[in-house]
């Protein structure tokens, strides 16, 4: 097998990794989960190649709004479910040594998002009360209605989170992640 077979195998198997069962449950009509998984398939992860680490979220709206496009009648407006799907995608392709050093992923570590759906978001908007006396968050209202405003005030106390923790935001879902309540 060439290396860019492989590379190709890698994606489709961390894009259907990243996009469980469940991730997308509820964000639509059938056919999210399955739309969303082979948009990422299919993404050209070259183009990180020639991004600088500034311009990355430049991208990532880019894509989000072409997952958006993608995706099944009734769920073309869902921002939440297409950037959760990507952020997902990206944090695996990040920790993947072979896709990370083929496309320099590393670089990006501080500009990735932290995938967001409501165990993450409780567990960012706990610190920042703690960290703050008050919330300075809206309420979660889930993936469905995220708004790229919302989403964007989320990032910024998830970059918090992670300087607090020693760990770029991009790895901050290692932490996040876990079903518990810590």
């Amino acid at each position: 097998m060439c290396k860019e077979q492989k590379l190709r195998h890698l994606q489709r198997y961390l894009a259907n990794i990243a996009i469980g069962p469940t991730t997308l449950r509820n964000q639509g009509p059938p056919g999210v989960r399955r739309e969303a998984i082979e948009f990422l398939e299919g993404l050209d992860l070259r183009r990180l190649k020639r991004t600088k680490p500034r311009d990355y979220r430049r991208v990532l709206n880019d894509w989000t709004e072409k997952l958006m496009g993608s995706l099944p009648r009734g769920a073309r407006k869902n921002f939440g479910a297409a950037r959760k799907a990507i952020n997902l995608f990206m944090v695996q392709v990040y920790f993947n040594r072979e896709l990370a050093a083929q496309y320099r992923l590393r670089r990006f570590a501080n500009f990735l998002e932290t995938p967001l759906d409501l165990r993450a978001a409780s567990k960012v908007r706990r610190h920042a009360q703690e960290k703050c006396g008050r919330h300075e968050l809206c309420r979660w209202q889930g993936i469905r209605n995220l708004t790229p405003e919302v989403s964007q005030q989320y990032q910024v106390q998830a970059r918090k989170l992670g300087k607090q923790l020693g760990l770029p935001r991009g790895e901050l879902d290692i932490v996040l992640w876990p079903a518990d309540n810590r």
